[in-house]
């Protein structure tokens, strides 16, 4: 791609880049401050991704999935939020503050078997990703040698991206995707699905005010729990 085809696509996104990055980006940016660095590392992991919910009335905390069972999150925007911890740190228990395998997390009752199934294509991708040989991004190097499909690696992306940042797993260095762009990491088309996907999807029920939201918005609405460093999303009290 010429500077100049370069330059031309950066053109077309940016509307749609300036209206994320006023909505979005001073949010995000208070998040990371907001994580510590000095936790043991399962706290680390816990506190880069929605743990699960809490009663602020009553301040009581529960797993993605026992909200989805009392009803409080919707089936769907609960696979995805499981999808996202799967990716990002392993199926998290918010009363051990631990994070478990798909195995694990069944026999602590984090999901049943129904969603023990559904998320196992994405746990064969990340098992995919995480064996691919990669100086750069190696969900990117997994798409390139087509380990992966298309649209497993939006979805990874997406989730890479809610919470946090895109990582080059030798040097540490972390990249927004606009920069990972820039370095000719990702591909001007797939720079365009993702970016679409970040701001146009959103297909998730935010628990509380019931609006669509996308999966980072999503993750800008949940709040940190100071005493445990997790992140949890705000439900509505149940009645009776």
């Amino acid at each position: 791609m010429t500077d100049e085809e370069r330059n031309e696509l950066e053109k077309q996104v940016k509307t749609l880049q300036e209206g994320y990055h006023l909505l979005f980006s001073e949010s995000l940016k208070q998040l990371q401050e907001s994580q510590t660095s000095g936790d043991v590392k399962v706290e680390e992991k816990l506190d880069k991704v929605i743990a699960g919910t809490i009663d602020q009335t009553t301040g009581e905390v529960l797993s993605v999935f026992q909200a989805v069972l009392r009803g409080l999150i919707d089936y769907d925007t609960g696979i995805r939020l499981l999808e996202t911890q799967l990716m990002t740190s392993g199926l998290i228990s918010p009363d051990l503050r631990k994070c478990f395998d798909l195995n694990g997390a069944e026999s602590h009752g984090l999901i049943d078997e129904q969603i023990l199934c559904q998320l196992k294509e994405l746990n064969k991708a990340k098992d995919i990703i995480s064996a691919v040989s990669s100086t750069r991004i190696p969900v990117l190097d997994a798409l390139a040698q087509s380990k992966i499909s298309e649209s497993v690696a939006i979805k990874v992306l997406e989730i890479l991206l809610s919470t946090g940042s895109l990582v080059i797993p030798a040097t540490g260095e972390q990249l927004t995707l606009q920069k990972a762009f820039q370095q000719n990491l990702v591909s001007s088309a797939l720079f365009a699905k993702v970016l679409e996907r970040q701001n146009m999807c959103k297909d998730l029920i935010d628990p509380y005010t019931s609006e669509k939201v996308s999966l980072t918005e999503m993750v800008q609405r949940s709040i940190l729990q100071e005493n445990t460093g997790m992140w949890l999303l705000p439900v509505r009290p149940q009645e009776g």
